[in-house]
């Protein structure tokens, strides 16, 4: 959850565009966060790497495993970054309030280049954590309670590293591990279906997702959980909202632009979302054979856009492109 914080605060620097917030206030959070991990892993001579053991994963139905495969990648993405950070001269001053010192930073950089990564089996499947595999793949007749000593998943868990490490895992892995995992997940969490629409989606797996999206909307609509009486999901609606966005309309923001790859699903008429990239704001509009794209009147500028990795524009206040999307057989 640290390293996740911290990763909130780049994404919201690097698609706002607001530093200031970075120096007073982003950069001591990615700091400390990266001070905790540097402070939790552990030092293993026999395996000659970094370790965090003794966590409880995102599944939650494994808790006081080591080495979990995606609390190591982002612990090891938030000391890498912060490392980055501490070279801005910006911030000198603070990392003399908070008494950073260089070996503390040395340390960063030790840990994150010598974190234990998963392991992974022929076809790229990562290990949730170590000894995973060596669990029973039987699930049948298992409970919240009685579970883990089993591979059953509560809700997304390796597959939470699809959508930030997105550009280092091939479709083909990822395609791997959905199909992995997703008979063993019980979906115990509302958050669960939402989170494997967006993990197949990102691995290109329509039907899957789709499926998985249409079910997660339901959570209170049908009241899937017998609780909606004592309120919503909301958490769940924004892991829905980012399946729309990144995974159907392929949405990337980074501080140099936005890319749009989308693939609407076979089943549906059309899809609207909107999103803002350094205060400005572009609403998509999706059908089957065509992309809309519109920006804001009151815009404040212009937003660089890629479409589908080779069409380029520069989407002007209150300008309206359409381009058209290749259908699919």
């Amino acid at each position: 959850i640290s390293a996740d914080v911290a990763r909130a605060v780049k994404m919201y620097v690097d698609w706002t565009g607001d530093t200031d917030f970075l120096i007073s206030h982003g950069a001591e959070i990615a700091l400390e966060t990266a001070r905790f991990y540097a402070s939790r892993a552990e030092w293993n001579p026999a395996a000659r790497a970094w370790e965090i053991r003794r966590v409880g994963c995102p599944d939650q139905y494994h808790t006081w495993a080591d080495n979990n495969a995606f609390i190591n990648r982002m612990a090891r993405w938030n000391l890498q970054w912060a490392s980055k950070l501490a070279r801005m001269s910006e911030l000198r001053p603070l990392l003399r309030r908070i008494g950073l010192t260089a070996g503390e930073l040395r340390k960063f950089s030790l840990v994150a280049e010598g974190l234990r990564g998963p392991l992974t089996d022929r076809s790229g499947v990562i290990e949730e954590f170590d000894g995973f595999f060596n669990l029973s793949p039987d699930i049948r007749g298992v409970s919240e309670l009685y579970c883990s000593h089993t591979q059953a998943v509560k809700q997304p868990d390796v597959l939470a590293l699809f959508l930030p490490f997105r550009h280092e895992l091939t479709r083909r892995v990822m395609a791997a591990n959905f199909r992995f995992y997703a008979p063993r997940t019980l979906h115990g969490s509302s958050l669960s279906l939402a989170g494997m629409a967006l993990a197949a989606a990102l691995a290109g797996l329509e039907d899957e997702a789709t499926d998985c999206f249409e079910r997660g909307s339901r959570i209170d609509l049908d009241d899937m959980n017998n609780n909606t009486r004592l309120g919503v999901h909301l958490a769940g609606y924004a892991v829905l909202w980012s399946a729309l966005t990144f995974g159907f309309g392929g949405l990337d923001l980074s501080p140099g632009g936005v890319s749009l790859t989308p693939t609407l699903p076979r089943r549906w008429s059309h899809a609207d979302f909107a999103f803002h990239w350094n205060g400005n704001r572009v609403q998509v509009c999706l059908s089957p054979t065509e992309l809309e794209i519109r920006a804001d009147d009151l815009n404040g500028g212009r937003v660089p856009i890629t479409i589908s990795g080779n069409q380029r524009c520069l989407l002007n206040p209150g300008e309206l492109r359409r381009y058209a999307v290749r259908q699919k057989t």
